[in-house]
């Protein structure tokens, strides 16, 4: 009788711990179709800024990636949205992700002091921040006249140099 009961109970015991792991084999399955959802919805964001330039898909990548901390990763999205698309605001986050790199790499590099970067990454960076300029962002336009105006911060002859430069952004401020 004691053995009967033993058995019995034994198998009450393995037939909930095997329910318990089917329990937790569905719920891994239901994160894991979660998770691939949820990467391809990004997959196709992120086709609409390659290919048709979205700015609502771009905007929503940008600030995917600016609260993970991933700005580096956006630099490409950021690129063809400049460059293909001629997108203003895109323009001015290309000179940022770049300026922000000489900020990781060195965190003495703060308000936008270009000198933290090597001289190929800052020539590349004030040349976005000069079309960012032309294209009329106010971002852009704001940084140049706060910090590399001539007796700012971090003045570049380059550029406090430029009087349509000087100009187009006091007009961009203006406007805004």
């Amino acid at each position: 009788m004691r053995l009967i009961i033993f058995f019995t109970f034994f198998l009450v015991i393995t037939s909930c711990s095997k329910d318990k792991n089917k329990k937790n084999h569905n719920v891994v399955n239901i994160h894991d179709i979660e998770q691939q959802e949820i990467l391809r919805s990004q997959e196709i964001i992120k086709s609409k800024i390659l290919d048709s330039g979205d700015v609502e898909s771009y905007n929503q990548v940008y600030q995917n990636y600016l609260k993970k901390g991933k700005t580096n990763e956006m630099l490409i999205y950021s690129l063809i949205m400049a460059n293909e698309f001629k997108n203003e605001k895109a323009t001015f986050d290309v000179f940022e992700i770049l300026y922000l790199t000489g900020h990781y790499k060195n965190k003495d590099c703060y308000d936008y002091n270009l000198d933290c970067l090597d001289e190929d990454t800052k020539e590349l960076a004030i040349h976005y921040l000069k079309l960012a300029i032309n294209r009329g962002s106010y971002g852009a336009s704001s940084v140049l006249l706060t910090f590399y105006d001539e007796n700012k911060y971090y003045p570049i002859k380059e550029l406090y140099n430029d009087t349509v430069l000087i100009k187009k952004a006091k007009k961009n401020i203006i406007v805004k």
